[in-house]
Parts: C-alpha cells; sequence; structure tokens
C-alpha cells in the first residue's frame, strides 16, 4: 500500500512539473510572437505635454519659401522639468502653384537629460483663402524619418496639421491649429499607430517676403506599457527558458 501511494506520489509530482515545462514552454513562444508583431506597444497611459513654437517663413521668390522653427516642450513647466526638449527645424521647398508648396529639410533634439535625435522630413503643404470670411485655411501633410542616438533603427512617422489665420489680410492675425502623429514604426519606447495629438493657438505677424508665428500649446502622447517593453520581455523569456531546459 505505501509502494502505491510513493508511487502515485511520484506520478503526480512528474505530472505537475512536466505540466510547467509546457506552460513555460509556451509562455516564451507567446511572448516572442507577441513582440515581433507590429503594433505590441500598446499604450499605458497619455501624458499632457505644453509646447511653445516659434515659425518664420522666409520667401527668397515667388517661388521659393524657406520654413525656420524652435520648439520648446515640456511636461512639467515651459522653464523646466522632466521632459524637457528644444527642437530646431530647417526646411526648403517650393511653390508649385498659390496653393501648393513642396519642402524638405531636417530636425535635431536636444532632449538635455537623455540621448538626443536627429530627424529628415518631408512637408507638403495645401492653402487656400476663403474671401468672405477673409480667412486662411492652410495642411500640411508631413513624413518624418527620426534617428535616435545610440539607435540603429530608423523610425517612420506621418503626420497632418490643420489650421487657420484670421484674418488673413491683415498685418496681425489669430492663428490655430491642431495636428496629428501616425507612427509606423514599432519601437519599446514609442506606440504604434496614432499615438499623438497636439493644438496650439497663437498669433501671426505679416511683413513684405516673410511672415511669422508664435503659438501655445498642449499635446497628448500615449506611451507603452511597462510589462510591453523589450527589457521586461528578455527578463521573462530568460527566467523561463531556465525553466523549460534546466
Amino acid at each position: 500500500m505505501r509502494d502505491t501511494n510513493v508511487t502515485q506520489s511520484t506520478f503526480l509530482k512528474n505530472l505537475m512539473k512536466m505540466t510547467k515545462r509546457r506552460f513555460n514552454f509556451l509562455f516564451v513562444v507567446l511572448g516572442t510572437l507577441f513582440w515581433v508583431t507590429p503594433g505590441h506597444s500598446k499604450p499605458e497611459k497619455k501624458v499632457a505635454e505644453q509646447w511653445l513654437v516659434a515659425q518664420a517663413q522666409l520667401a527668397p521668390s515667388p517661388w521659393h519659401v524657406a520654413w525656420l522653427e524652435w520648439i520648446r516642450r515640456d511636461r512639467n513647466a515651459l522653464l523646466g522639468g522632466d521632459g524637457f526638449l528644444d527642437l530646431y527645424r530647417v526646411s526648403y521647398g517650393w511653390r508649385l502653384s498659390p496653393h501648393l508648396t513642396l519642402t524638405a529639410g531636417f530636425g535635431w533634439i536636444d532632449f538635455k537629460s537623455t540621448s538626443d535625435e536627429l530627424r529628415l522630413h518631408q512637408f507638403v503643404f495645401y492653402q487656400t483663402t476663403f474671401s468672405s470670411l477673409d480667412l486662411q485655411l492652410l495642411n500640411r501633410t508631413g513624413l518624418e524619418q527620426r534617428f535616435l542616438e545610440n539607435d540603429p533603427q530608423t523610425l517612420w512617422r506621418l503626420r497632418n496639421r490643420i489650421q487657420i489665420n484670421w484674418p488673413q489680410s491683415q498685418l496681425w492675425s489669430f492663428s490655430a491649429y491642431d495636428e496629428f502623429f501616425y507612427s509606423f514604426s514599432s519601437h519599446p519606447k514609442i506606440v504604434y499607430g496614432l499615438n499623438e495629438n497636439r493644438w496650439g493657438v497663437g498669433i501671426r505677424r505679416k511683413w513684405k517676403d516673410w511672415q511669422a508665428f508664435i503659438y501655445w500649446g498642449e499635446g497628448f502622447l500615449e506611451q507603452p506599457h511597462q510589462w510591453l517593453r523589450f527589457e521586461w520581455w528578455q527578463f521573462q523569456i530568460q527566467a523561463h527558458l531556465k525553466e523549460v531546459f534546466f
């Protein structure tokens, strides 16, 4: 009788051990598939950000245009704090018609406390004026290639901005915009897909061959879950591999 109980106990222990090994193996397989699937970075929360934007548009000739931009972002206050950065962007392009403009350029982001970022971008501007309202409507669609310092991956992002200027004919006018961002790249620090929205309100001043804008606005950025980041999965997979094979 005692031998029978020992045999049953040994059998149950072996069964539980085998079940645990299979579960760990399944965890590793599903975890690996989950990591390599696009869109693995699901949103954890939306982080509010404040933005101060200064832009200048120059027209060296009727068919050429240049943009200079300085943008300051902070998640606490505009004068400092965590998440503080400065972005500098230069663009140059051609007016194909009174309504359509193409530009390309580069940008540099100084993250202050972390690694910096370089960007290339291509923008398409379409603008039209509603004379009866003295209102200008501007749509800017852009494609970006982002290069994070010490990171070999190139991150692709689409952005689209809708802006109004009113009254269009005056030297001073009110200006406002809303812009959304869509990430084509899957990355531990970036949520795949539609992950950011920004809006801003400000003023515009026109001169003969150039105009300047200054905005204050806010943005909402979705961040990945901590448990969906690569480092967490790497640690978990290593731990479960030990359970399966050792």
